[in-house]
């Protein structure tokens, strides 16, 4: 029930808003090649009710007609536009009416001449060709086209266009009647130029423009070159008195050339005295030979229409060259967008005029070298697409004072920045703690940019990359506090104000020990083998010496086996066959109480007698002069001797070797304590005594 409700609302209400239809406005028809029927209308607002169109049209009028519908046409639209085909060129009428479930509307549209809607095909052009003898033009031929009425006037628009020089224009020729082949000349045209033309037509009657034809080229006579410019390059680095100098030639931007430059005649002076004529078919470039003299050099272009003005360059001799000054202060360079910008400040007022110079570093032939004379400024803009980005550009500015070309000033320079190449680096001088990073320096024309600055990255085998920034004119970098024996990653990357880009990365790994540690291990072992050798020397020549002052034989106070003497020693001295001194002593008997102690035996009294013979003989090899023994120095001069029981029968077998008895215990404190030393002397002391 409520729906129902809803739906009965909804109708009342469409009802209440429903109106008629809304009559049909601008219509308009147009008459294509004289066959084909369009119209257009504009639809009525639809806002609750679908509208439907019907398009009637008629030849002649519904009153002509009589109400019948012979000769009607109709056609059922929704878009606004119908068509009718095959219309023969009579007078009709068409109708348009707008209907929906409340009624109906219709408009009219009366056609009385079917020339005043007429849209015809375009014209063919047949050729665009130069005038013989006529400068500066251009004769275009076309047809009438075919779908036009030859009985009715038409116009027509031509429309032409420089391609080198970015110049178009349109102009209106006029049709003769009823004449089928027509041409229109275009005058004040460039020379030597392409031209693109395109033509379309109507009838005077009709305000439809048919659509442009194709386009057609041609091209206007040329003349002989108006004017070109002229430049050389002297080699550096000639043998004395000779240069080489690669003269360049092209035609003037401002007066560019009318015709095919078919080549050069040039002319070149030496002291105002003629030199050579040279002629060069169609080469931009020719090289000359000339000595240190001033030279003037003059150069003409032909083509088939005849020569262009004369240009004269003038070339200083080597000994003015090297007396000429600089004149510009400074020189300042800098890309934005497509172009190049210079600055500079002249020191002299004089100066008439500059002359740019600008190549690619990578480029070496002369004719690859650009330039542009300007007059009159201290900055300069490069022409669109004379610099390539990333390049880098050798750039000279020559002022030019009353003429002559003078002493110039260069700056290089980058047309805009790129992301550099990475550079290879190595490492070299690894050390315990350290290691160097050297890499290769990138060449200019290859950088895409200037470096502003490197980026040394280092990693040890499982720890975290550093990074360490230097500058960009910095080709190694140490690296310090590296670990021992440890795995290092390293790689540099160069960077430009736009970005930056890593090289080849390089691995090392460092030492155990430094070259301080291997030099001071060398030191402190050397040290220990020359004192190792010194001592086996000094052992080897002087050991006696050696062992006597480290380890002296010292008397051992031990009480042997003696007899009860109460007399004290008594010295004596005896001569064998071969002059050997043998001293004697005689002891007396240490004390009553001897028995008591223990004694020595034979074997020792005879051990120790000789140790002391062979202290005697070594004393008696260094022929020196004993005069008192430096052990010895705070005891006595006498030591008393306690004789072995069986002394007598101990010394029958060695005549050839001193006896020497042992001493006594400490307790004899009253019995001499005397050196071995002193044996000699007490018995040159005797002998004297006796003489």
């Amino acid at each position: 029930m409520f729906y129902f409700l809803l739906w009965t609302l909804t109708l009342l209400c469409g009802f209440c808003l429903a109106d008629r239809p809304q009559k049909p406005g601008n219509i308009s028809c147009i008459y294509y090649d004289n066959r084909t029927l369009t119209c257009n209308w504009t639809p009525a607002r639809e806002i609750h009710t679908e509208t439907n169109y019907t398009f009637i049209k008629t030849i002649g009028t519904e009153e002509e007609a009589g109400q019948s519908s012979d000769g009607q046409e109709t056609c059922e639209s929704k878009n606004g536009s119908c068509s009718f085909y095959n219309i023969g060129p009579i007078k009709f009428e068409v109708k348009v009416k707008a209907e929906n479930q409340f009624g109906e509307e219709e408009a009219y549209y009366v056609v009385e001449e079917p020339w005043e809607i007429l849209k015809s095909d375009p014209p063919l052009i047949s050729k665009v060709e130069p005038i013989p003898g006529k400068k500066q033009m251009l004769r275009v031929s076309w047809k009438r086209p075919s779908k036009m009425p030859e009985t009715v006037d038409s116009i027509c628009e031509i429309r032409y266009s420089c391609v080198s020089k970015n110049h178009s224009n349109t102009k209106i020729a006029d049709m003769e009647e009823r004449i089928e082949d027509q041409f229109f000349n275009i005058h004040g045209l460039w020379d030597f130029a392409n031209y693109t033309v395109t033509l379309r037509c109507r009838l005077l009657q009709s305000e439809f423009w048919s659509e442009w034809s194709n386009k057609e080229m041609g091209t206007t006579e040329e003349q002989a070159p108006l004017r070109i410019d002229l430049w050389r390059v002297i080699e550096s680095h000639q043998p004395p008195g000779t240069r080489t100098v690669h003269l360049l030639c092209k035609a003037n931007k401002e007066f560019p050339s009318s015709g095919i430059i078919n080549g050069y005649e040039i002319r070149y002076f030496a002291g105002g005295k003629p030199c050579k004529n040279v002629t060069d078919p169609r080469k931009k470039t020719v090289t000359l030979n000339l000595t240190g003299e001033t030279y003037e050099i003059r150069v003409v272009a032909y083509n088939s229409a005849g020569y262009s003005p004369e240009a004269i360059l003038r070339i200083p001799s080597i000994h003015e060259e090297s007396m000429d000054h600089q004149r510009i202060v400074t020189l300042n360079a800098y890309a934005l967008k497509e172009h190049m910008f210079l600055e500079w400040q002249p020191s002299d007022l004089e100066i008439d005029g500059y002359i740019i110079e600008w190549y690619d570093e990578l480029e070496t032939e002369a004719d690859k070298r650009s330039w542009q004379q300007i007059t009159n400024v201290t900055n300069w803009a490069s022409p669109e697409g004379a610099f390539r980005h990333f390049r880098y550009y050798n750039i000279s500015v020559y002022p030019l004072l009353k003429g002559e070309i003078k002493y110039p000033s260069s700056i290089e320079a980058y047309f805009h920045d790129g992301i550099p190449p990475g550079p290879s680096a190595k490492a070299e001088n690894v050390d315990k703690n350290e290691a160097t990073i050297k890499w290769e320096d990138i060449p200019k024309p290859e950088r895409n940019g200037s470096i502003i600055n490197y980026i040394v990255f280092y990693k040890a085998e499982g720890g975290e990359e550093l990074g360490i920034m230097v500058n960009g004119s910095v080709l190694q970098y140490k690296l310090k506090n590296l670990q021992p024996f440890t795995k290092y990653t390293a790689r540099v990357m160069a960077s430009t104000t736009v970005g930056g880009r890593n090289g080849t990365q390089t691995t090392f790994v460092t030492k155990r020990l430094s070259v301080l540690d291997i030099i001071l291990a060398c030191v402190v072992v050397g040290m220990f083998m020359l004192c190792l050798l010194t001592v086996g020397m000094l052992w080897a020549m002087k050991r006696h010496i050696i062992k006597r002052i480290c380890w002296p034989d010292i008397p051992q106070p031990v009480i042997t086996n003696c007899h009860d003497l109460s007399s004290e020693a008594k010295l004596s001295k005896s001569f064998s066959g071969d002059d050997t001194v043998i001293s004697t002593l005689d002891v007396g008997v240490c004390s009553e109480d001897h028995n008591e102690l223990q004694l020595l035996s034979e074997e020792d009294c005879f051990r120790q007698t000789n140790l002391e013979n062979e202290g005697i003989q070594d004393q008696t090899k260094l022929n020196e002069k004993t005069d008192f023994n430096p052990y010895l120095k705070n005891s006595v001069h006498k030591r008393v001797f306690l004789v072995c029981e069986n002394s007598d029968q101990s010394t029958k077998g060695t005549k050839s070797q001193p006896l020497l008895l042992a001493s006594c215990l400490p307790k004899c404190a009253e019995q001499p304590y005397v050196s071995v030393d002193t044996f000699e002397l007490f018995s040159n002391s005797n002998k004297l005594q006796g003489t």
